[in-house]
């Protein structure tokens, strides 16, 4: 005979399988968080599940209930009961968030008792429950209307009843699981719940599975036409906005959106791609999208991060490192110095911390200002755990707040305590001798910050393991795996690899992840007994190889550097043509060049406006050499609504390796952390220019000779 158990039934069942000591009623209560009288009013259908299988529940005078049976028959009781069936008991908070997702998408009155028949509980339970979820609803400026004989109503713009529903989606669905959703076009709501509703079941509705297949299609050819990648947190989050936008518009619940805002968002390069994808996705669903879904869909992009596409930090950084806004170049290094001052640790030097910080807050900026949510899953651990350090990180968010005129919400503090962190780490470590044994990467979906603090704590705990890269994507190459001899992947998300083993960790690595890696450690290296480890002279070979082709990579840029002075030029066009021209050797080469050009900068200018400088960078067919050049106008030219009196080109090949793009990329960092070059650039004569340019690099090749050689 089969017994239904509810939820909380099988949590007892569930603990008093896996005590391997007698349990007394209220050390179960503890255990579920009940009081003794529910656990008691459960426990005869405990005792009649136990009976069913055939190992009946011992009683112990004062002790307590006891499972008395062997290791392998706790196993074979797991697993029958994850195949009972489950009449699922709601938790006060779980129907809240049912009551509250179900309110937001009713397009009528919704009667109470609709809501205590389908729950199971009193209509004052409900009532009850309504006055935690009206103070909800007041979070996002919509208000709960109670009319006595007809029913509840949600009143509010319909942009912030989608603000609302996305933020009890994010909540109720971690990353991993609306990831698989997206990517996998799975449902992962568990099949064994008999229970008629589920809390994730209804928020999934919400998530088309169809449309998703459409919505994915789409985002991939917007990427491979744009030629970047979304990071993998963006790329769902942004696919969740567009599934939740389009099932509320054929449901015919329109948005809004400001005429004056609508403009302004037009002027971004992240118009364009919102253009093209949703017009994408209206011919595939057959469906007019309106302006008005166009501009949130910019607002999106603005705040979303991107990757190259490579598995190449180096060529991430080249890509994505300057700010368009000189600003905030100058609130970061302001931040830094406040968090030297409290912290007592000298970070004006970590390359590392600036540019993480730049990568991470301009987008986290864009989205504060379009009034866009900043969800940190870490949050409350980051606080328990770095209570100091959040407190300085506070102080340091005051800085934006007074420059930018914005509040920072918690979750942003809590991101850049991880950025700071980070940075603590990388110095107390920085003399530390390590002896390489095992060579890992680390990967993290939710951003290069959050992998860089968990590789700088790994490397704090365990001193045979060398990091090889660290990677904000789950989609590595098995070549680059095989040609660089990677051993063990950590990730802070779960995925599979057909090559190598797979650790899934907390980003704060937790005293059980650490545990983790010690034992999967242990195990290859039994694997790997009898099998030599390359040697010391190998060891210095491969460094001499990086340090030669670093070498080359300088003296490789420092040939080709030049500067053209007095140029003039009525339009942005000829003078690009120009700098085609000058920077390639074929003629048919320069029309190639300039379409290269104009596709990286559809993904965003950058523009230092202080200075009227214009930067160009990209990766390009037409060399195979990294290349360096500064054009200095006579007379300013107009580029869009900007003007330029002065043009930094910065080339590298597509296929460029690792060392070229760590070495042009010194100049893309000094432009953000040096404060003088900007001016440099504009005033110097074009020897001192030289000068100081080659000082930059040698000071790099100086630096990168330590770190190989020691010397």
């Amino acid at each position: 005979m089969s017994i239904t158990l509810s939820s909380r039934e099988k949590k007892i069942i569930d603990c008093i399988i896996k005590s391997l000591k007698p349990l007394t009623i209220q050390s179960i209560a503890t255990e579920i968080e009940v009081s003794r009288r529910t656990i008691l009013r459960d426990i005869h259908t405990v005792y009649r599940w136990f009976e069913t299988h055939g190992y009946p529940l011992k009683k112990a005078q004062k002790s307590g209930l006891f499972l008395d049976v062997p290791e392998s028959r706790r196993l074979y009781l797991l697993d029958q009961l994850n195949h009972t069936l489950i009449d699922y008991y709601y938790t006060p908070k779980e129907r809240q968030v049912f009551i509250a997702t179900e309110l937001l998408q009713a397009n009528d009155l919704t009667k109470l008792f609709y809501f205590s028949d389908l729950l199971q509980v009193s209509e004052a339970t409900i009532s009850h429950d309504l006055d935690t979820v009206e103070t909800w609803f007041d979070k996002y400026d919509l208000h709960l209307e109670r009319k006595p004989g007809y029913g509840l109503e949600v009143v509010g713009s319909e942009s912030n009843k989608r603000k609302a529903l996305m933020k009890f989606i994010h909540d109720s669905l971690d990353g991993e699981q609306l990831k698989d959703v997206i990517k996998n076009y799975v449902n992962v709501v568990p099949n064994n719940l008999k229970s008629s509703i589920d809390i994730r079941k209804k928020l999934l509705n919400l998530i088309d599975l169809d449309t998703v297949k459409v919505i994915e299609k789409a985002i991939s050819q917007s990427e491979e036409d744009m030629g970047f990648k979304f990071q993998e947190s963006s790329y769902t989050a942004l696919a969740v906005h567009l599934v939740l936008a389009l099932q509320r518009l054929i449901q015919g619940e329109t948005i809004t959106i400001d005429a004056s805002v609508y403009e302004n968002l037009m002027l971004y390069d992240e118009f364009h791609i919102a253009k093209k994808l949703t017009e994408h996705i209206g011919q595939l669903l057959d469906l007019t999208i309106p302006p008005s879904e166009i501009g949130y869909v910019t607002m999106h992009l603005r705040g979303a991060k991107y990757n190259s596409g490579l598995h190449n930090q180096g060529i991430l950084k080249f890509n994505e490192l300057i700010v368009s806004n000189y600003q905030l170049a100058s609130i970061i290094n302001e931040m830094i110095r406040i968090a030297e001052k409290n912290t007592g640790y000298r970070l004006r030097d970590s390359d590392s911390l600036l540019v993480g910080l730049v990568e991470h807050l301009r987008p986290a900026i864009n989205r504060l200002h379009m009034n866009l949510d900043i969800r940190n899953p870490l949050l409350s651990r980051i606080k328990e755990q770095y209570p100091d350090l959040f407190e300085i990180s506070k102080t340091c968010a005051q800085v934006i707040e007074q420059r930018l005129n914005m509040v920072m919400p918690e979750s942003e503090v809590g991101y850049i305590t991880m950025h700071i962190g980070s940075a603590i780490e990388r110095i107390k470590n920085m003399n530390q001798s390590s002896k390489e044994t095992y060579r890992i990467i680390v990967t993290c979906m939710s951003g290069i910050g959050t992998s860089r603090m968990l590789a700088e704590l790994i490397k704090s705990e365990f001193q045979n393991i060398d990091i090889v890269e660290v990677f904000a994507s789950t989609n590595i190459s098995e070549t680059w795996l095989l040609e660089n001899h990677i051993d063990l992947i950590v990730s802070t998300v779960h995925f599979e690899n057909r090559l190598l083993p797979v650790i899934t960790v907390n980003p704060l690595l937790l005293d059980n992840d650490i545990e983790k890696i010690k034992q999967k450690l242990s195990s290859l290296k039994i694997l790997s007994a009898g099998t030599p480890h390359a040697d010391t002279t190998t060891d210095h070979k491969s460094k001499l190889l990086q340090l030669h082709a670093t070498t080359k990579s300088v003296i490789e840029v420092l040939d080709e550097f030049t500067i053209i002075d007095d140029l003039s030029f009525d339009t942005f066009d000829a003078l690009l043509h120009f700098v085609c021209k000058h920077m390639t050797e074929k003629d048919k080469d320069i029309g190639v060049l300039s379409k290269e050009i104009r596709a990286r900068e559809a993904i965003g200018s950058i523009i230092f406006e202080t200075e009227d400088i214009l930067f160009l960078h990209t990766r390009t067919q037409t060399r195979n050499t990294i290349a360096l050049s500064v054009f200095r106008l006579s007379k300013p030219v107009q580029y869009n609504t900007h003007t330029v009196s002065l043009v930094l080109v910065i080339l590298a090949p597509v296929d460029a390796i690792k060392e070229q793009i760590d070495v042009i990329s010194q100049i893309s960092t000094k432009l953000v952390s040096d404060d003088g070059l900007l001016g440099a650039l504009k005033t110097l004569e074009s020897d001192a220019l030289y000068t100081q340019i080659q000082n930059i690099f040698m000071r790099y090749l100086n630096d990168k000779n330590k770190t190989l050689l020691g010397q």
